[in-house]
């Protein structure tokens, strides 16, 4: 199996064992009727300031208006891939491929083609970039395994293997990591609980690779009012040199209605009774707030008071996109783009994040649900992070889809904020924004 470094912002180091748990088919049950869609025009022309495109266009030699074009598509695939969760008893995940031409590769139990599939393929005018694959089970029972074989997981990790668990959509199974030492091996226990996985009708694949986790803070740039995501939280007066995070989206309590702003877990239980400032352009620091609840156990989440939010001009729901250094197709700096909604990701999907230390990156969504130490149902993105951008927005398309925690796959290093060097890594993992909001119970601002 593929080497790799998993980099969870957070941590230590280690190897990984991983073990593919692949299901049995099930009967499928009968479909539920399906709502019908008002089909939708894709765009014809936008500016050439969209990351995430020229991102895609550098990966695949595209031109930028045929990535362009496939960026604009991905919001209608999102929305069917939600569809097909809903009203599909048959539907087996779906993921776009972007080596084949973006094709959408719909995975089903079904014995023939997929009726309720390809009704919504053409309401959504998808059809010709559909393409339906037999699946051996339905994902429904891959997340119901996923969320069993997730629920013991605490039960199941030692000191010298902790176990991760992966949804892992493309090959239509459960991956479970055993991370250890670079010689590890299962436990006597770990395995007898594949032997027991296997012995309920669950094959069993093995396979080993190396894995490396850490922790670390997170800036990008210094703004003054609004606060707005991406931009450096600093740690107050323990800063510098070593305290800062990204802000992730502005949000209010559904308890309290006040306003917060996110960022990383473990930012918020590394520096739990730090205020946190934001530094302006004339270098003075203003005061945010503290750090008023963090998670940092099943989900990745802290929320930080805004103790002035008239002076922060709340609400809004901006975040900062970096210009681009690519000499191909230059993006545009914007350090008010508008969020006005949120969706959740496919993979193959292009999206965008941006953090405190090295900006604005984006690439293409390789899991939508996998686990990284003590986290679990993380966004997998093959796209570069460093240490100092923990927390930042993760967006396309003017949508929220999650907030960044974890790196993985080592790759160099970033002068980060006061000139701290900060380690850089391939991949970023980030925590579904439905999941943020949901686990500290607050409402995306949206313009």
């Amino acid at each position: 199996m593929k080497a790799r470094s998993k980099l969870l912002l957070c941590g230590a180091s280690a190897a990984t064992v991983v073990m593919s748990v692949a299901l049995l088919a099930r009967p499928a049950t009968s479909s539920a009727a399906a709502p019908v869609h008002q089909a939708t025009t894709v765009p014809t022309s936008a500016s050439t300031d969209d990351a995430a495109a020229i991102q895609l266009a550098q990966d695949e030699g595209l031109s930028y208006d045929d990535a362009l074009a496939r960026i604009q598509l991905q919001s209608k695939i999102v929305e069917l891939d939600q569809d097909l969760r809903d009203y599909d008893a048959d539907f087996g995940g779906l993921w776009i491929d972007q080596a084949h031409g973006g094709q959408v590769v719909v995975q089903t139990v079904a014995t023939s083609s997929d009726s309720v599939a390809d009704s919504y393929a053409q309401q959504l005018n998808l059809t010709s970039l559909v393409v339906q694959r037999s699946a051996s089970f339905t994902g429904k029972e891959l997340q119901s395994t996923y969320d069993a074989v997730l629920s013991e997981v605490p039960s199941r990790r030692t000191a010298n293997s902790p176990i991760d668990v992966d949804l892992d959509i493309k090959n239509n199974r459960v991956n479970i990591d055993a991370i250890g030492t670079a010689t590890a091996s299962l436990t006597t226990s770990q395995r007898q609980w594949v032997s027991s996985l296997s012995a309920h009708g669950k094959p069993v694949k093995l396979g080993t690779h190396e894995s490396v986790q850490t922790t670390s803070g997170c800036d990008y740039s210094y703004c003054n009012a609004p606060i707005r995501g991406g931009v450096a939280l600093l740690q107050g007066s323990q800063f510098p040199p070593n305290g800062y995070c990204t802000e992730g989206f502005n949000v209010r309590s559904t308890s309290d209605l006040k306003d917060y702003v996110t960022t990383a877990g473990h930012c918020g239980q590394e520096y739990g009774g730090t205020w946190w400032e934001h530094q302006y352009s004339d270098n003075t620091n203003h005061a945010v707030g503290p750090t008023w609840h963090a998670v940092y156990s099943g989900q990745a989440d802290a929320l930080v008071s805004v103790n002035y939010p008239s002076g922060w001009q709340l609400p809004n729901a901006n975040v900062i996109v970096d210009a681009s250094d690519n000499p191909s197709w230059p993006t545009t700096f914007n350090d008010m783009y508008a969020i006005s909604s949120t969706a959740y990701p496919a993979v193959g999907q292009y999206l965008c994040r941006t953090g405190a230390t090295s900006g604005t990156a984006c690439g293409q969504v390789t899991s939508v649900s996998t686990g990284a130490g003590p986290i679990s149902g993380q966004i997998e993105v093959h796209a570069s992070v460093c240490g100092g951008d923990s927390g930042g927005p993760v967006y396309v398309g003017h949508a929220a889809y999650g907030v960044q925690g974890a790196g993985s796959d080592s790759n160099g290093s970033h002068s980060g904020l006061n000139g701290l060097n900060q380690p850089c890594y391939s991949n970023f993992y980030a925590t579904r924004i439905s999941q943020v909001l949901s686990t500290l119970n607050v409402d995306l601002d949206l313009s």
